[in-house]
């Protein structure tokens, strides 16, 4: 890749390639380095420098919907405390950008040049260990910021990030940001408040996987992914979840039968309906 597209992506590599899904891992952009968390990139697949992403006919991009950057940028935690100038600032320098199903965003060990908001769709990270095993990182939906290790440090991706559907981000330059931030220090302050609750939440979904029994951390993933992206409807929690009983395995540190054979039981006892990959969660029943 020519640095000239490399530019224009922030670091994202077009292309597809074997990528799976690890909940286990996902503290991993706030510590410290260790033994434990050294990893070796493992990438196998064909990269097709297709720019297709057309970000000047924003358009394209939304369906013809009108864009307000800054509102967008105000669903997001990261933002809420910012004045609507403190929020246009930040605007400026947000890039609208779509990925298909399976295309690549950014590579794990690769400069971190762009944070990424997620405004519509879901994206995958995945991390492979020195033996080669892929671990889920996280499922990331609508509202929500990747990598998190985020601004603030010049360290590389911590994980590989792809599209599991059709997606559209806006891309905020890591260099621009962190000139913006030194240029106004109070937004500096409100986002380190805003990454400080965001690392009590990730330390407590640790501790989950810690104490919980098998069906307990299937069930805390179940809440979880109701409370980040279910949306509320008359007969429960209604949530997009296209990822496999493995997949989902991965992520709560269990083998795939036990999460089938848990899923089954939450079936049976009503706690959830539906099929493939759209699911009501009944979050009351949910034990």
């Amino acid at each position: 890749m020519n640095r000239r597209m490399r530019d224009r992506t922030y670091g994202g590599v077009r292309g597809r390639g074997r990528t799976a899904l690890s909940y286990s891992m996902l503290a991993h952009d706030f510590v410290k380095p260790s033994a434990r968390f050294l990893w070796i990139l493992s990438w196998k697949g064909s990269y097709a420098q297709s720019d297709h992403r057309c970000e000047n006919d924003v358009s394209l991009l939304t369906g013809g919907y009108p864009v307000n950057v800054s509102q967008d940028l105000k669903e997001f935690s990261l933002f809420r405390d910012l004045t609507p100038e403190e929020l246009a600032r930040v605007a400026e320098l947000a890039v609208l950008r779509q990925y298909g199903r399976g295309e690549t965003i950014f590579i794990e060990g690769t400069p971190r040049e762009a944070v990424y908001f997620l405004v519509r769709g879901l994206v995958k990270v995945v991390k492979v260990d020195e033996e080669g095993r892929e671990h889920i990182v996280a499922v990331l939906g609508k509202g929500q910021m990747f990598p998190h290790v985020g601004f603030f440090q010049d360290l590389p991706y911590p994980g590989t990030a792809s599209a599991i559907e059709q997606t559209t981000v806006y891309a905020i330059s890591t260099r621009a940001f962190d000139a913006l931030l030194r240029r106004h220090p109070p937004i500096a302050l409100k986002l380190l408040r805003v990454l400080a609750d965001r690392i009590v939440q990730l330390q407590a979904k640790l501790q989950e996987l810690a104490v919980y029994d098998s069906r307990e951390r299937v069930v805390a993933f179940l809440r979880h992914f109701a409370e980040e992206q279910g949306r509320v409807e008359p007969e429960g929690v209604r949530v997009h979840l296209p990822i496999t009983h493995a997949e989902i395995a991965q992520m709560v540190g269990l083998r795939r039968e036990s999460v089938n054979r848990i899923w089954n039981q939450l079936r049976r006892e009503g706690a959830i309906e539906g099929e493939r990959d759209t699911w009501v969660i009944h979050l009351e029943r949910l034990q």
